[in-house]
């Protein structure tokens, strides 16, 4: 009736399957083909694959239950919860039903579940892990084990890209064809996305290269002024708890408490970040003010730095695939009651989960990429040198910038520009 197979590694998963459906039962051995052309496997959106193997029909109506929900932001954990629940209220054929989920986890992991009639469908889950691939598959009428163990995973050792992949499983596939005619070479494949931007199998890159390119670990700088020092513990402990998993580093430059020596305004949160972003330092800002306005405006006064104001997760994810910056602000005081963490748990969800610069909506990718670098070219001939703005600037608001607890340990330690770090050098002086 079906075949499907996936791999998954840490920054992406990959599936296949065939396309034939059959009337099941089959007696005496007569194949009578329903159709040539049924997709076993479903994107439902750039985390979340689907696939399945056995009764096409009881498949189709598990599945389906998914569309009561909004699954563009479905995470894989409640893919596999619906689709548990409605597999057990969903009878089948004695040929049963075996589902496949992969993909990525509501932590950042990839990760391949399955669930099985055979099994009450009781998750059977296996994270990826470094230097290793997850290979599954199903097939209705043939053990598909012997296969993966002889024509894929062999050829692990000799894929560089996803079409390297996809190649191996169709020819998996065809393989399996040959021996049970309930299985055709009419190839379906989907896969989604690395942690930081789309990997498909037609990208000209290597998809390991592609991985390091694009999921490339980041320090995530954190800085409070204060206002909202009172804050900075939680907003750390949410923004470890969701960048961690996905390998990216968070680096807390204060303000930590209301009563610190050091006395952050929003302005130097802007001198503050400039100097790491600038430096490379940081790779990316978390700040804000009780609005998130006036540190935004700060921010965006100085050259290589490209804040948004965010303040919900639609705000996150549109400022991280439209405007593509490096940092962004935060209102700590405004709406920030009840629940307050959970929301910046999703912001940060949305703002490093899906990747950068890809475009929102689809159709709007191309002009909104070239936007972005007209905007970088504009800024480069607005903005002169950070080193000259420093020295032009306050001695004593430039000097406070840098006047937190853990600024040196820090900002020295992970400074890439030699010329910024002696003049701050010069500066804190």
């Amino acid at each position: 009736m079906s075949a499907i197979l996936a791999v998954c590694g840490t920054a992406f998963c990959a599936m296949v399957s065939d396309g034939r459906m059959v009337e099941e039962p089959i007696t005496d051995g007569k194949i009578k083909v329903l159709t040539d052309a049924l997709p076993k496997v479903r994107k439902l959106n750039r985390n979340v694959l689907v696939g399945f193997a056995g009764d096409a029909v009881a498949a189709a109506q598990i599945i389906n239950k998914l569309d009561e929900y909004d699954v563009q932001y479905m995470t894989l954990e409640k893919a596999v919860k619906v689709l548990q629940q409605a597999a057990q209220q969903t009878p089948c054929a004695p040929v049963g039903v075996r589902l496949l989920v992969g993909g990525r986890g509501r932590k950042g992991n990839f990760q391949l579940v399955m669930l099985a009639s055979t099994e009450d469908y009781a998750p059977q889950t296996q994270p990826a892990k470094d230097g290793t691939y997850l290979i599954e598959g199903a097939c209705s009428h043939t053990e598909v084990a012997p296969y993966l163990e002889q024509y894929v995973k062999p050829e692990a050792a000799r894929w560089h890209t996803l079409d390297d992949i996809a190649k191996t499983l169709d020819g998996c596939i065809a393989k399996l064809a040959e021996a049970d005619q309930t299985v055709n070479t009419k190839i379906f494949s989907r896969t989604c996305n690395v942690i930081n931007g789309i990997a498909t199998a037609d990208d000209p890159a290597p998809f390991k290269d592609t991985i390091n390119r694009r999921n490339q670990a980041m320090k995530i700088a954190l800085i409070n002024e204060n206002s909202q020092a009172a804050k900075n513990a939680l907003i750390e402990a949410t923004l470890r708890k969701v960048v961690e998993p996905m390998g990216h580093e968070v680096v807390n430059y204060g303000m930590y408490a209301a009563d610190d020596a050091a006395q952050l305004t929003y302005v130097q949160n802007g001198i503050l970040a400039a100097v790491l972003l600038n430096s490379g330092a940081a790779d990316y800002v978390i700040t804000g003010c009780g609005t998130g306005e006036g540190a935004m405006l700060a921010l965006n006064s100085f050259p290589g730095v490209i804040c948004g104001h965010v303040e919900d997760p639609v705000d996150a994810y549109t400022f991280a695939h439209v405007n593509d910056g490096n940092a962004v602000a935060l209102p700590f005081a405004k709406g920030f009651g009840w629940g307050g963490e959970l929301n910046l748990e999703y912001v940060f969800e949305k703002l490093f989960g899906f990747g950068h610069g890809q475009g929102y909506p689809k159709e709007r990718v191309v002009p909104e990429q070239r936007n972005k670098k007209i905007l970088d070219g504009v800024r480069s001939v607005a903005f002169r040198d950070l080193c000259d703005i420093l020295k032009d600037l306050d001695h004593d608001l430039v000097k406070g910038a840098f006047a937190g607890e853990h600024f040196a340990e820090h900002f020295f330690a992970d400074c890439k520009d030699e010329k910024i770090a002696a003049t701050v050098k010069k500066l804190m002086a």
